[in-house]
């Protein structure tokens, strides 16, 4: 039986496959890249827990989902070998660190782009647009949307944007919670 979360292993790993490594024009011509290429790894910050983006498989020990794809196909791209890479596991909460500390060449882990984020770190797109949900307890009908959130509590992840901007254009009155994942919201 498979659910609508089950990443098709194969085809993920034909399509990673199918990436083309760069020249050495190419690679000469961004810094970047270069540097990666010189120093025959690829230092990236990711997560191994996003459902459909990120998520390790402990079966066999490879990372599958939109995320991986994207990083695992930049990584082919630039060094020739899709497990020529050091990962760092990334909270939301150390996603700029990491990038301003110099202890990652990128981060790939659901970020949003905002002008605050802007100001200390650079994007590479936005590679990924997505709408923002409320997850509500199955017994509670008092919530049908952010605007009913006043006067009650609203977990987000530490270092996440999107509690905030729901007090922000919603519910001025919603008490914020942070929890260092989702799975410490779900049982908050």
């Amino acid at each position: 039986q498979t659910s609508s979360t089950d990443i098709d292993k194969d085809a993920f790993d034909k399509l990673v496959a199918t990436v083309e490594p760069a020249d050495d024009a190419t690679i000469e011509a961004n810094a970047w890249a270069k540097a990666i290429k010189e120093a025959g790894t690829f230092r990236l910050g990711a997560t191994r827990t996003s459902v459909l983006f990120s998520q390790l498989d402990e079966t066999t020990g490879k990372v599958y989902g939109f995320d991986a794809a994207i990083y695992l196909s930049l990584v082919r791209y630039i060094l020739g070998d899709e497990t020529k890479y050091d990962y760092t596991q990334m909270t939301s909460d150390t996603r700029e660190s990491v990038l301003q500390n110099d202890n990652v060449d990128a981060v790939f882990a659901t970020y949003s782009i905002n002008e605050k984020r802007k100001e200390v770190i650079s994007f590479a797109g936005p590679y990924f647009v997505a709408g923002q949900d409320l997850l509500v307890r199955k017994d509670d009908n008092s919530i049908n949307g952010p605007e009913d959130l006043n006067g009650k509590r609203l977990c987000s992840v530490t270092g996440s944007t999107s509690a905030a901007t729901v007090k922000e254009k919603f519910a001025s009155e919603v008490q914020l919670m942070e929890q260092p994942g989702y799975a410490e919201c779900a049982t908050a």
